[in-house]
């Protein structure tokens, strides 16, 4: 199927239309594969090749490459947080790899935000899952934990502004990250919550 894929895209110079092309027709199969049972490792393998392609842009030839480059990473990220226990480090690296792309204009550009936010989701449930695992035990607790309650925060800023502006359509989002949030602070920290 990926020879196809590249057969469609017609990448063979590396023109970069077409290269752009042929990493939303790798992230369009990635995304697609996510929501088949026992499909997770073809939708990883769908989205590096997109991730790869992409990296290999230039903002110059492709003025979407950031924005799209996060949407796979993202994408990347909620494929490995499902995976079997060890895969939330990686989940986290790769939802961490997409806060780097769209930070400095998630404030401003809602598809942006919508990466965001997501990605600083698949944090808080990579980082569930390991407290889960550890059940509370030190010493990497304090960094799981602080990581959780840092995404679920900046997120909740980052949709609250967004609300601000009448855009409501992350308030799913924003009530899930608040009561990871509020059960993080209540279970770790709850003297910050007086």
């Amino acid at each position: 199927c990926g020879s196809a894929i590249a057969l469609m895209a017609g990448l063979h110079g590396g023109e970069p239309a077409r290269a752009r092309r042929l990493a939303i027709a790798h992230h369009t199969r990635g995304r697609a594969l996510m929501g088949m049972p026992g499909r997770d490792l073809d939708a990883s393998a769908a989205l590096t090749a997109a991730i790869d392609v992409l990296s290999g842009l230039s903002i110059r030839h492709a003025p979407d490459r950031d924005y799209l480059l996060a949407a796979a990473w993202v994408a990347l990220a909620d494929v490995r947080v499902r995976q079997p226990a060890g895969a939330g480090v990686g989940a986290i690296a790769a939802a961490e790899q997409a806060l780097r792309l769209v930070r400095r204009f998630e404030w401003h550009d809602e598809r942006a935000a919508e990466v965001g936010l997501v990605a600083r989701h698949v944090c808080c449930r990579a980082a569930a899952l390991a407290l889960d695992a550890r059940c509370g035990q030190p010493p990497c607790t304090d960094d799981v934990v602080h990581l959780a309650t840092d995404a679920a925060d900046d997120g909740l800023a980052l949709a609250r502004r967004w609300e601000h502006r009448g855009v409501t359509r992350f308030r799913s989002i924003a009530q899930d990250l608040y009561q990871f949030g509020a059960g993080v602070y209540g279970r770790f920290q709850p003297c910050l919550l007086y």
